[in-house]
């Protein structure tokens, strides 16, 4: 049992700190070429109208201010060699991360487990029967997938970086053939001719929207960062190899996505390729493609989300919590409509979880300047213990963002823009709350 991950939140001996950029950059790459990756780019063009490099270019610009929010939480864990939530402690006190921020973050992890499950698994039902004409039962499929996913999470951070270094060749050859297929079929609608002339909406408003809607969909996931780059060697490393490979992977996921989805009207690349070829090789590397998607993607999730249980749950251990959440995920991917309704439940957990990211940010730069009690994190009591664990100025500053969120446009980036409200009114609350606290002891002092 030697390969399975024993560390759980305390930190990463500074001898296994080894991971260089090139480890970050295949692990975003890798988790950026996925089912839940291909909405958006089809959406802006099937429903936003937008061209194909307007929409490509709202994908990577909102993908790329999200990741640098992402990669400057990694710093956590390169500094401290702690995961995020465990450091999210300093900033919502010991109760508001382990009540508040960590459940939210597990929830999400679920959710977006469950759905890139579900998403996975209707593409491959769909690939078999063509193949084989035998129908899979797509409710067992989906769990036999989560179930997997999880035993592999169980295994640790070392296993997900071989896992993915396995992956990433698999990955860029199907990327690269259903480009191939793109280009030399001859159904004309899959001309570059054609594609680039495609999408009326040429709208400056249009292009912010989606580029919004990217910010919000990448951002809730900022502790995550900190879990995988505790075993990071510096932040060059990480900022760098997080910034570059989600960059990179969102630029080709979104150029192919919207190359499909023009062309096909299909939101997923795989089903817009599937009919251009009926070679048996091609499609069998279609389906590998499909798995090997799903598996980076969601080791991603259920490592970063049994993180995240762990510290809402300390007096157990990692393997635990991430059986836990795969239990969780695995009942919830028996009820396959949950992706039906995606947009909702997305809409509903980004309200609070793009304000608390502007929040953690902003608290670990500027607030304590980058400063961690580790030991008073571990303790739970003293200076991170704030109003009976929880610190109100954080907590008010998500709950005023997150209002904001829910009633303003789309037009108005509610996204991106409450994430700035919230991490600017964490700064004014704390401030405020610290001069008042230094006048109370002066007017003491001299009373």
């Amino acid at each position: 049992m030697a390969f399975i991950e024993k560390i759980g939140l305390e930190p990463v001996p500074a001898g296994q700190r080894t991971s260089t950029w090139r480890d970050y950059f295949l692990l975003q790459f890798s988790f950026s070429f996925n089912a839940g990756n291909f909405l958006l780019p089809a959406l802006a063009v099937l429903q936003g109208g937008l061209p194909f490099w307007w929409a490509v270019a709202s994908m990577v610009v909102g993908n790329v201010l999200a990741f640098i929010l992402v990669a400057l939480f990694s710093f956590p864990g390169v500094d401290y060699g702690i995961p995020g939530q465990f450091a999210s402690r300093m900033i919502l006190g010991v109760n508001g991360s382990r009540y508040v921020g960590s459940l939210l973050r597990a929830v999400i992890a679920v959710y977006w487990f469950s759905v890139q499950t579900v998403g996975a698994a209707v593409v491959v039902s769909f690939m078999l029967e063509r193949l084989t004409g035998v129908t899979m039962n797509l409710m067992w499929l989906s769990f036999l997938f989560a179930a997997v996913m999880t035993v592999l999470a169980i295994a640790g951070y070392k296993t997900v970086q071989l896992a993915v270094r396995l992956i990433f060749p698999v990955m860029l050859l199907v990327m690269i053939v259903l480009l191939w297929q793109f280009l030399t079929t001859d159904n004309t609608a899959y001309q570059w001719s054609s594609i680039v002339a495609a999408g009326e909406e040429r709208s400056l408003g249009t292009f912010l929207l989606y580029t919004g809607l990217a910010f919000a969909q990448y951002v809730p996931a900022i502790t995550g960062s900190s879990d995988l780059c505790r075993y990071a060697r510096n932040r060059r490393d990480a900022f760098l190899g997080l910034v570059s490979g989600s960059t990179t992977g969102m630029a080709v996921t979104a150029s192919l996505v919207a190359y499909g989805a023009i062309a096909s009207g299909e939101w997923n690349p795989y089903l817009a390729a599937s009919p251009l070829n009926d070679s048996l090789l091609i499609q069998l590397l279609m389906l590998s493609g499909v798995l090997v998607s799903l598996c980076a993607i969601n080791l991603n999730n259920a490592y970063t989300g049994g993180m995240s249980l762990l510290n809402t749950f300390p007096a157990t251990n990692r393997m635990k919590t991430t059986g836990i959440f795969g239990l969780v995920s695995g009942g919830i991917c028996l009820y396959p409509g949950i992706i039906d309704h995606a947009a909702v439940y997305i809409h509903a957990l980004g309200g609070l979880a793009i304000p608390l990211a502007g929040v953690l940010v902003v608290d670990y730069l500027i607030v304590h300047r980058q400063q961690i009690d580790v030991e008073a994190l571990v303790r739970g009591d003293g200076i991170y213990q704030y109003w009976h664990g929880f610190n109100l100025s954080a907590i008010f500053a998500v709950a005023l963002a997150a209002v904001y969120f829910y009633t303003v446009p789309d037009e108005l980036m509610p996204g991106l823009s409450s994430c700035l409200i919230a991490g600017i009114l964490h700064l004014l609350f704390t401030r405020s709350s610290s001069s008042a606290g230094r006048i109370f002891k002066k007017s003491r002092v001299q009373g």
